[in-house]
């Protein structure tokens, strides 16, 4: 397989673990504010926060990886 294939792969499979990560955490937070109906915003800000990390911190990499041609090399 061509190497620059083998490395976005692993990449992609780095962030789907993260991601599963940070799901899991705002499920929790979730169920936590289900349960805690008194604190519900706190828990909710913190799931919100969680996603927003994630996708905030990966759409920066994902443009520049998309507008430098991506998997093409260009």
């Amino acid at each position: 397989m061509i190497e620059r294939y083998l490395v976005v792969a692993g990449r992609i499979r780095q962030e789907l673990a993260e991601l599963e990560r940070v799901v899991s955490r705002a499920e929790r937070a979730v169920a936590a504010a289900r349960r805690h109906p008194e604190d519900q915003d706190l828990y909710l800000d913190s799931a919100v926060l969680n996603l927003h990390g994630f996708y905030g911190q990966r759409t920066p990499g994902l443009c520049r990886f998309l507008g430098a041609g991506g998997l093409r090399g260009g």
